[in-house]
């Protein structure tokens, strides 16, 4: 069992944070291909991707098997403990021999249901292979990965196996509720090594069954796209792509697919040649980045970002993101990434190069610094060229974010010796953790893919734990690895001051679970209180400072309408420990009318009253406050 380090309490008073406090471990990196063997390091820019569901985590690569770089198979491997152990890989391309033919570039996406979904780019067929065409294939898992389908199927069902005069490349996955989508792109109307169309697909019942391919794109057949993506939320959905003009194009689905808009340019100013277009989407927040050179600047690309706060119907004008790099001769910018953590709250993660280069530095990975920038007013501003390990080449940065915390993971050094690391903020970009690197990795991480083929970071939103697949070489051959960071954050925020009791303390309050109403996961404590004292929570959904309400000796924390936790058992006693706890049930929150339940939006306000004895004489105290805000 691979142990994870020792948990690390970081305070605003250690200087690394100005937030509240958090406790977080490295969970340090695992082999996942324990049956594998990847000979040929070229496996690396052929994938290993992640995604995440409930308690589980779940990893799709290509795997060589001893073989070559052109007989790769598609493994999987899951862990239902948040990260901590994986299962024995099994293989998910099946209806052919193992390693008789090239499978690679998976994606993987997990249904609100849990059913698993895995796409791959495959020559299966004798026609494929003569023709060297690719098609697309798929399997599911309904089971969480125990089983598989027994033959994978084609999704490209217009052009897969004997048409051979067209080849799809660049798939995506994304997955919404029970929805998944699909893209890629294929040269169907104009044959192998033409121009090339956006595809796409949807299954609406998880991956069961697959609506007819079509094909999206603006005026098929001439105009050559590349790099399309797909993301959504509910029925709302988005696709990406750049066109023959390498301008970034966007169309929009309302109905979850069923139909979509015609593609508008998102950009604008039109000059300059776009490429590594990613997008993501949050309600209505579209975001889509990519890199561009800026005309008339000294620069190479540089970051840029549009983003759209109605579904898509209109982008604020696109902004330039590395304005250090585009302003420096010979400076670039790569593959930005994106988080969505609110719509206000907006990350996006790139690297460059201009310090390293100012100074006489070569361009490329060994003059690299990874960098961010994030808005908290939904792109109106953004505080730009922030960056993540301040002269310390670092290259491929990827971000996730929960509500609570914006994690970035990186590589530190040059090509041919990088060593993972991750940093995180718990303040909405303001601070940053100095960078952790994870303790079993080098010589030679890689990243799970290429930064534009798949997700290779996943995060749980409820524990905030966030895992990360990557090659390395330690037994000299480029195999598959998996490493974390895990966080223990306290749910609320403490509010008004507390009175010492007859121990010398203030009684403080905190909680632990999570915030969304749906989980019904969140535990009140109360600490530092007299031994063997009786007390209980209260409730309110107003703040106040009432001092020495009573009689008590301390400060109660609410006013307005305040309810009692004094039903069966929820009076507590503080024990040898000296603190009370008590497991709620969102849907009956105590009111003097009656219980209520809470609702997504609703901000709660608790503390607890207990009895004290100060010089013998009887006596009460209360808690400080604990705001929760609930979605």
């Amino acid at each position: 069992m691979q142990l994870r380090t020792q948990l690390l309490l970081l305070t605003a008073a250690s200087g690394l944070l100005s937030s509240s406090a958090a406790a977080q471990a490295i969970q340090d990196a695992q082999r996942l291909n324990t049956n594998g063997f990847n000979p040929n390091g070229n496996n690396r820019i052929d994938g290993a991707v992640i995604a995440q569901h409930g308690n589980s985590f779940y990893a799709a690569w290509a795997e060589q098997f001893g073989t070559t770089e052109f007989t790769q198979d598609i493994y999987f491997s899951r862990s239902t403990d948040d990260g901590a152990n994986w299962n024995v890989p099994v293989r998910v391309d099946l209806g052919d021999l193992p390693n008789a033919n090239d499978s690679d570039l998976p994606k993987i996406a997990v249904s609100d249901s849990g059913a698993i979904v895995v796409v791959w780019e495959e020559s299966r067929d004798a026609f494929a292979q003569q023709s060297t065409n690719d098609d697309l294939f798929y399997n599911r898992s309904t089971d969480g990965g125990v089983t598989w389908m027994a033959s994978s199927l084609p999704l490209n069902t217009a052009t897969a196996g004997a048409n051979i005069l067209s080849d799809i490349d660049r798939a995506w996955l994304s997955v919404s509720g029970n929805t998944f989508h699909v893209t890629w792109e294929e040269d169907t109307l104009t044959a192998l090594g033409g121009s090339e169309e956006v595809w796409y697909t949807r299954s609406t019942d998880a991956g069961a069954t697959w609506s007819t391919p079509i094909i999206v794109s603006n005026n098929a057949g001439s105009n050559d796209v590349d790099e399309p993506k797909v993301e959504a939320d509910g029925n709302l959905a988005v696709i990406c792509y750049i066109d023959a003009a390498d301008d970034v194009i966007a169309h929009r689905s309302t109905d979850g697919g069923a139909t979509w808009s015609t593609g508008v340019p998102i950009e604008s100013d039109p000059n300059g040649n776009a490429d590594e277009a990613i997008i993501e989407v949050r309600g209505n927040t579209v975001v889509i980045a990519w890199t561009e050179q800026d005309p008339g600047t000294p620069g190479g690309e540089g970051a840029h970002v549009a983003i759209s706060q109605d579904g898509g119907v209109t982008w604020l004008n696109e902004e330039t993101l590395s304005l250090r790099q585009v302003n420096t001769v010979g400076g670039d910018a790569d593959f930005p990434k994106i988080a969505i953590q609110s719509a206000n709250n907006i990350f996006v993660t790139y690297s460059e190069d201009s310090v390293f280069v100012s100074g006489g530095g070569a361009t490329g990975s060994s003059s690299n610094e990874c960098m961010i920038a994030y808005t908290n007013n939904g792109g109106q501003t953004w505080t730009k060229d922030v960056p993540l390990w301040a002269g310390v080449v670092s290259n491929r940065p990827v971000v996730a974010a929960t509500d609570d915390v914006v994690v970035v993971w990186l590589e530190q050094n040059a090509n041919g010796s990088n060593i993972g690391a991750f940093t995180y903020s718990l303040d909405n970009g303001a601070t940053w953790a100095p960078p952790q690197t994870v303790p079993s990795t080098g010589p030679d991480v890689d990243e799970g893919c290429n930064p534009d083929e798949g997700r290779y970071i996943a995060i749980n939103p409820v524990t905030n734990t966030v895992m990360v697949t990557h090659m390395d070489r330690p037994l000299g051959q480029n195999e598959v690895y998996v490493s974390g960071i895990l966080f223990n954050i306290g749910l609320g925020t403490n509010y008004c001051q507390a009175l010492a009791n007859s121990t010398g303390q203030a009684a403080q309050m905190t909680a632990d679970g999570t915030r969304f109403i749906a989980d019904n996961n969140v535990r009140l404590v109360a600490s530092s209180l007299p031994l063997n004292a009786f007390g209980f929570f209260l409730t309110s959904r107003s703040q106040g400072l009432v001092m020495n309400p009573g009689g008590s000796q301390g400060n109660l924390c609410l006013t307005g309408s305040i309810g009692r936790y004094v039903g069966a058992g929820q009076i507590k006693n503080s024990g040898a420990q000296g603190e009370i706890s008590l497991q709620l049930s969102l849907s009956s929150m105590p009111t003097p009318t009656g219980l209520v339940s809470a609702m997504s939006g609703d901000t709660w306000n608790f503390t607890a009253w207990y009895r004290d004895s100060v010089n013998g004489l009887a006596t009460s105290n209360f808690a400080d406050g604990l705001e929760i805000s609930f979605q």
